[in-house]
């Protein structure tokens, strides 16, 4: 059952054990815990492209999601996978492009457009 469920069910109980009388505040805060994530995010291709294919070797070494932040970044990807990259149609938004996807990798994203949007 999802938090906000059980916090309407909550809500409802009060109201029917409160004669459905709201004269008494009552808060109801549910927290949904669930297990830590990994994710490895790679933001830009190396400094020096000879670097490219040990960067990519430790990274796609990790355990843990992976995201992969800008084109260009991505095309140094699917040239190390050896797998094309094909653009998610009507992912984006009028202030965020279009996703792309890369078999391998979880999420391929621009870059500092949508970074910005991280707090």
């Amino acid at each position: 059952m999802s938090a906000s469920r059980i916090a309407a069910q909550i809500v409802n109980c009060s109201l029917t054990l409160s004669e459905d009388s709201l004269d008494d505040d009552a808060t109801v805060f549910v927290v949904k815990v669930r297990a830590r994530e990994v994710v490895n995010m790679l933001i830009g291709p190396s400094q020096n492209r000879e670097d490219d294919n040990k960067v990519l070797k430790l990274f796609f070494s990790k355990n843990g999601k992976i995201v992969i932040c800008g084109g260009s970044t991505a095309s140094v990807v699917s040239k190390y996978l050896n797998k094309s990259m094909r653009v998610v149609q009507n992912s984006g938004n009028e202030e965020v492009p279009d996703m792309a996807s890369i078999e391998g990798v979880n999420y391929v994203i621009e870059g500092i457009i949508t970074c910005t949007f991280i707090d």
